[in-house]
């Protein structure tokens, strides 16, 4: 059994689980795996578990990012990988010719 702090939050007319993600973890990336939290938690309320859905009024749990990252990895968007601009290379390992006039 794993221990760790929470936040107990309660939702307001508007709340979504990326404005909340946003304000609470700095990252709308972490707002699947945080609905998915709340949802498996032990104190959700029916509605939760059922839906997954915020309702005004609805208390729900903010872990740290490491507790999500840990538990739900697959609800967390990866950094897209830097591209490198394609060069060309002829067949025969020869530089590209200069563009023509």
């Amino acid at each position: 059994m794993t221990v760790y702090d929470e936040f107990e939050y309660v939702c307001k007319p508007g709340d979504t689980f990326e404005s909340i993600s946003k304000q609470f973890l700095l990252s709308e990336k972490y707002a699947k795996a945080l609905q998915r939290h709340n949802q498996n938690h032990a104190r959700a309320s029916d509605r939760m578990r059922d839906t997954g859905q915020l309702v005004p009024g609805e208390r729900i749990f903010i872990p740290q990012t490491y507790v999500l990252e840990e538990r739900y990895p697959d609800a967390i968007p990866k950094p897209a990988s830097p591209t490198m601009p394609a060069t060309f290379v002829a067949p025969n390992g020869s530089p590209p010719l200069p563009p023509h006039p």
